[in-house]
């Protein structure tokens, strides 16, 4: 009996208690895992990085899919969508043009194509970060209007450009030597002529140039 007694005693003065611990419970109801703007961002998210157009929030799979995974929800409409993204693009151009402001020399990359009848330009930048680390972003991905002439392309490289502010940091655009590209840098950059003039334009197989844009 003493020595129960002592144990018990023991046990108490070094905080050990006699009765057994609760299990914590853990709750698995996904209503509270996110809250609308978790959901928003996360669609949002989705839809640029898997190219998707903006109608998948009218998919009634889509929106069958959010409700299963948070009830408490509702799937954004897609004029909604599409104010948000236009926020985010801006955001992201504002910030783009604040890290150019940092940046003395700047590589860009641009190729144009055509899709369903309809063409398009697509820039992209280069450069080191203050880390030295090499970063790249997208410009832009944009109509042209009328056919794919130098003059168009020219223009519309350099509207982009100037858009961001490194119309003189460019120092070097890479791009394939399609005829109209190579007119392009010949015409508005001052460079000597190629020996690919005349090479058609969807050449996919033709070797890269690097030429300089003033």
């Amino acid at each position: 009996m003493n020595t129960a007694r002592s144990s018990k005693r023991k046990a108490s003065v070094c905080g050990a208690s006699t009765k057994p611990a609760k299990q914590t419970k853990l709750n698995f109801n996904p209503a509270n895992n996110a809250n609308q703007i978790t959901v928003n961002s996360a669609i949002l998210e989705f839809i640029c990085g898997a190219c998707m157009p903006f109608s998948i929030v009218e998919n009634p799979s889509f929106c069958s899919l959010i409700k299963t995974l948070q009830p408490n929800c509702t799937v954004p409409t897609r004029k909604t969508v599409k104010l948000k993204l236009d926020g985010m693009a801006k955001t992201t151009k504002e910030n783009l043009c604040k890290e150019f402001l940092n940046v003395t020399h700047v590589a860009t990359t641009t190729d144009c194509w055509t899709s369903s009848a309809k063409s398009y330009i697509g820039v992209t930048a280069h450069w080191f970060g203050k880390d030295l680390k090499r970063q790249s972003a997208a410009l832009a991905c944009r109509r042209l209007r009328g056919s794919h002439s130098h003059a168009l392309l020219a223009n519309s490289l350099n509207e982009i450009h100037s858009e961001y502010g490194i119309r003189s940091k460019v120092c070097r655009t890479t791009t394939d030597n399609g005829s109209n590209f190579v007119k392009a840098f010949k015409v508005f950059s001052g460079t000597e002529a190629s020996e690919t003039d005349g090479v058609d334009d969807d050449d996919d197989d033709a070797d890269k140039l690097m030429m300089k844009m003033i």
